[in-house]
């Protein structure tokens, strides 16, 4: 099986995602803000989406990193 890369992976540390982790961040809250998911985003969708941008569950429970 390949490892996906992720997004630090492919950048690295000098490249500034915030405005992208922050959009991630709302796709993969999205079920729990509208109770269902109106793009049909599945959670297999939303956990390549939580790795890929290196999500934290204090970033996804609002604190920031």
């Amino acid at each position: 099986m390949t490892n996906l890369k992720t997004l630090k992976d492919i950048y690295g540390n000098d490249f500034d995602n915030s405005l992208l982790r922050q959009e991630a961040i709302k796709w993969v809250k999205r079920k729990e803000t509208f109770g269902f998911d109106p793009y049909c985003c599945d959670d297999s969708v939303r956990d390549w989406i939580k790795h890929f941008f290196n999500l934290t569950e204090k970033e996804l429970a609002g604190g920031e990193e």
